[in-house]
């Protein structure tokens, strides 16, 4: 079935009086033999249309429905980490929170960090994500980008002033994670600009 099959299958499910907010089973198994559960719109933002995210908005669908996908993820989780970028910037022009984090304090811009999309990371620092926000491990969001090789996303961090030695609760910093990993243009990256830093603040 195509897309437009989708939203013309999912139109006529909700003319009939289908809620768009309802909630789906994703089955048992993934996550301890729990149920998974998740709405619509989580469905809609994980498959990366941005037609049936519209259609659903439009029909009242909770922007910040919060259900058991894992980690209790919003809609806007599902796109971020799918990556996404229109239908997070979608859901972000309708209220969606870009500082949302989980219960383990990883926000949005973490988990865009660990997947590496670039356009992504800038929709959310750009709408006001908090670049030097730290997790229960205390990893910043650069942390992550170096610790996958994520030149792009690193550098749009980097440009917003994320911190080059912040330490996270192993005492690493987002430099080491690099050279660890053998990701060496990121660790240049990285150390070039952290020279940079250093010349304007005396260091």
């Amino acid at each position: 079935m195509n897309n437009n099959n989708h939203i013309r299958l999912l139109r006529y499910l909700l003319d009939e009086g289908l809620p768009a907010g309802c909630t789906i089973s994703l089955g048992t198994g993934l996550h301890y033999g729990q149920e998974q559960l998740c709405t619509l719109l989580h469905l809609a933002a994980r498959s990366g249309s941005h037609a049936l995210v519209e259609l659903l908005i439009q029909r009242g669908a909770n922007i910040s429905a919060r259900v058991e996908i894992g980690k209790a993820w919003t809609p806007l989780h599902c796109a971020v980490v799918e990556q996404h970028p229109v239908v997070t910037r979608i859901l972000i022009q309708n209220g969606a929170d870009v500082s949302d984090a989980d219960h383990q304090g990883t926000t949005l811009l973490h988990y865009s960090a660990i997947y590496g999309d670039p356009d992504v990371t800038g929709l959310l620092v750009e709408n006001g994500a908090n670049i030097s926000a730290m997790d229960q491990t205390l990893r910043t969001p650069l942390h992550y980008a170096a610790m996958f090789g994520h030149e792009k996303t690193a550098l749009i961090l980097i440009e917003k002033g994320a911190n080059l030695r912040a330490r996270d609760e192993g005492g690493m910093t987002a430099l080491r994670y690099a050279v660890d990993n053998g990701y060496h243009e990121m660790a240049r990256l990285l150390r070039d600009n952290e020279a940079h830093v250093c010349r304007w603040r005396s260091c």
